[in-house]
């Protein structure tokens, strides 16, 4: 958490539930899983990334809606895939793990 200084106030991370999305194995590029919930104690506008470098060519996350998309070309195949998404407010973060 931010630390005030002089008399600004205390901003505060985002708040992210763990989310759960299905997804056939065989989804074409583009199809929407889900989109990721998030607030901002603050109300500042949120910005969506996924950590993990390993799913980029399988997984599209909107950075300005949340919405996870798979990827163009992406083969998922049989399986499950979790994905650890970033939520940030220009200051603070929050990390919660999705599950695909």
């Amino acid at each position: 958490m931010a630390r005030p200084s002089g008399g600004s106030k205390t901003n505060l991370a985002p708040v992210i539930l763990n989310q759960s999305f299905l997804v056939d194995y065989d989804a074409l590029g583009g199809t929407i899983l889900g989109a990721v919930y998030a607030t901002d104690p603050e109300n500042n506008i949120l910005t969506y990334s996924i950590e993990d470098s390993s799913y980029s060519s399988l997984f599209f996350i909107d950075p300005a809606t949340g919405i996870i998309r798979v990827a163009d070309g992406a083969d998922l195949g049989l399986g499950s895939y979790t994905l650890t998404i970033r939520v940030t407010d220009g200051a603070e973060r929050g990390v919660p793990h999705l599950w695909c």
